[in-house]
């Protein structure tokens, strides 16, 4: 993907790997997913958190684990107040 090409040329381009962490969502490869998403989760400089913890909610979620997926709705929401997507 171009998510995964933009990752391979620059290792600290977290947008990209958060986007990339989406994509293998939507392809139901969730635990890649999440291994991308702890990389991203490090990135203290990251503005974008609230989209993080947003795809890791929905990663456990198209996993049916509601319990782990709801702490980081929550995250989201505490992040971005106005992430409708979250509620």
């Amino acid at each position: 993907s171009h998510f995964q090409q933009a990752v391979d040329i620059d290792q600290n381009y977290t947008d990209a790997r958060n986007n990339l962490a989406r994509s293998l969502i939507e392809v139901a490869n969730t635990k890649a997913a999440r291994v991308q998403l702890q990389i991203v989760a490090q990135d203290l400089t990251y503005t974008g958190q609230a989209k993080t913890h947003l795809n890791f909610g929905i990663s456990y979620f198209k996993d049916h684990n509601y319990l782990a997926a709801i702490p980081h709705f929550q995250k989201s929401i505490k992040l971005l107040k106005d992430n409708c997507i979250s509620y």
